[in-house]
């Protein structure tokens, strides 16, 4: 008896101690056995860092977006957005995420008799790669009836799909495998939506479940690294098919299919690249920073995969670092605003747009 109040009077003060500290956000996650987490479904909480704090709420089928219905409405057009942290926007107001804005933009502009609404449903989630992506449009996104589907691709998806256990290719096949957590490890997921100590921990234990498919760990400065190493070579190999199957699900579906590139804050400033060089000690006769984006490219012309690459336009309006937040690393309001600008100007020039 005596233990157990020393140990609950211990976890209460270590408690106040890194609230006081070192605050945390809430885990905003649950375990799943085949995309390895993903968000509560109708749960809300303070989004807190540095640059920024925002109440967000998850829907009914826990997607940081409006409430939709599985069937379209008539005269709806409609696009799903997958993608990691970039579309899901905790940084900022759900109507100032680009998937949002681009409805907007949509909705506003609209000149066919025929439609009557746009709608841009934001599947994004904080984490995940193309392997959960991909299961996300087969297994969810579809449920929608999409016209469009747009898959919001960032540089460090390719390490997601290096370290991801939900999918592995046998003889270019796709094989969806389960994942488990054990009951110490879900209680402690459950226990980090309330306590501060536990969702310090919850990185820790969603790290341990998602263990890396090589023997070490993925060099994430190898997407800008001239030479491929053979961990970079079978990420992006996978990546790559992972792309492809998803046009191939969406046309076999119904809808149409493109990749944004999402490019980095590294990518569009001189100075960040300097930096994370330098940080990172590789030296400039090594480097080729666009490395992805042209690979992505080669194969999409040959898969013919409509790719909308953002990283011209957020170069041309870039001063110094403004499309970012500096500390976090997501874009701000004015970078959602760009993003989804050229988004809709690419859709339109692809006259995928009815």
């Amino acid at each position: 008896m005596l233990l157990s109040i020393t140990i609950c009077l211990s976890f209460i003060f270590l408690e106040i101690i890194v609230r006081i500290v070192a605050p945390q956000n809430p885990n905003y996650t649950m375990f799943d056995g085949q995309l390895v987490f993903k968000h509560i479904p109708n749960f809300e909480f303070e989004y807190s860092r540095q640059e920024f704090s925002q109440k967000i709420s998850f829907n009914s089928q826990g997607l940081r977006d409006y409430e939709y219905p599985y069937e379209k409405a008539p005269g709806t057009y409609r696009i799903v957005v997958l993608g990691d942290s970039f579309p899901e926007g905790l940084q900022l107001n759900l109507d100032k995420t680009f998937p949002k804005l681009l409805e907007k933009s949509l909705n506003e502009k609209n000149i066919n008799d025929k439609i009557k609404k746009f709608e841009a449903i934001n599947m994004g989630t904080g984490g995940y790669g193309t392997e959960q992506e991909y299961l996300v449009l087969k297994n969810e996104a579809l449920k929608y009836h999409p016209d469009l589907v747009l898959l919001a691709f960032s540089m460090n998806d390719i390490e997601d799909n290096y370290n991801a256990p939900a999918i592995t290719f046998e003889n270019g096949v796709i094989k969806e495998n389960k994942v488990s957590a054990s009951l110490p490890k879900r209680m402690m997921l459950a226990c980090s939506r309330h306590s501060d100590i536990c969702s310090l921990m919850q990185k820790v234990i969603i790290e341990s479940v998602s263990t890396p498919k090589g023997n070490e760990g993925f060099d994430r400065n190898s997407v800008y690294k001239k030479e491929n190493s053979s961990d970079f070579t079978d990420a992006i190999k996978e990546t790559l098919e992972l792309i492809s199957q998803m046009k191939s699900v969406s046309e076999n579906n119904g809808a149409d299919f493109a990749v944004i590139f999402i490019p980095s804050k590294e990518q569009v400033d001189e100075k960040k690249m300097q930096e994370y060089f330098k940080a990172n000690v590789i030296e400039k006769n090594k480097i080729d920073v666009n490395k992805v984006q042209r690979m992505i490219k080669e194969y999409s012309i040959s898969r013919n995969i409509r790719v909308i690459n953002l990283l011209d336009a957020f170069k041309k309006e870039n001063n110094n670092n403004d499309f970012y937040f500096e500390i976090d690393g997501h874009w701000n309001e004015k970078g959602h605003e760009l993003a989804a600008m050229e988004i809709y100007d690419e859709l339109e020039k692809f006259s995928v747009l009815p």
